[in-house]
């Protein structure tokens, strides 16, 4: 494994893997970063669950464009049933607090591990939600910060997440937008 993917979310799929019986259907897309859009352009790729690797993931971050960026989203689907991987893109430079962390943990009744992507900070739940969980979850990210303080989960990321009907959070660094490759930190 090569020294990006160390302590890359892509560590988390065995976690994952162990709550799915039968064959199950990842989605990871390629995308390019435009700034305050509400489309969201993205090439779709499904993937076998179990193909997500860190030899596969090598390989995809090889074959990536240049001006392009690679995510995995949240929606695992096996025929007519849908679960998600609970996903937070946190707004602050900074590490989450230790407080804010606990509170979406506690209400949530999810334990995460929190990677550094740069300019912020992603999380990523240990254990699938089902659709309506994770539509509650993301209403629960909204609620995270108290009235009027700065919010500690990116809005307008959930927005387009509920519009789109999944979560979907970076995994490369190809492009000159973003500094680094998520990084685990907790």
């Amino acid at each position: 494994m090569s020294s990006i993917l160390e302590s890359h979310p892509i560590e988390m799929t065995p976690l994952w893997l162990n709550e799915l019986k039968g064959e199950w259907t990842a989605h990871v897309s390629i995308y390019q970063y435009c700034p305050q859009q509400v489309d969201d352009a993205r090439i779709i790729i499904p993937i076998r669950a179990k193909d997500l690797t860190p030899a596969w993931l090598n390989k995809q971050l090889e074959a990536l464009p240049s001006d392009s960026e690679l995510a995995l989203h949240s929606e695992l689907i096996n025929k007519n049933k849908k679960l998600h991987i609970p996903m937070i893109d946190f707004s602050q430079p900074t590490k989450p607090s230790e407080e804010n962390l606990s509170w979406i943990e506690k209400h949530s009744n999810l334990k995460f591990n929190i990677y550094e992507s740069g300019r912020s900070y992603h999380g990523y739940g240990e254990k699938l939600l089902t659709h309506d969980e994770w539509i509650k979850f993301m209403g629960l990210l909204l609620l995270a910060s108290a009235p009027g303080t700065i919010s500690i989960v990116d809005t307008r990321w959930i927005g387009h997440r509920l519009i789109a009907g999944y979560a979907a959070l970076r995994w490369s660094k190809n492009t000159q937008q973003y500094l680094k490759s998520p990084t685990r930190i907790i």
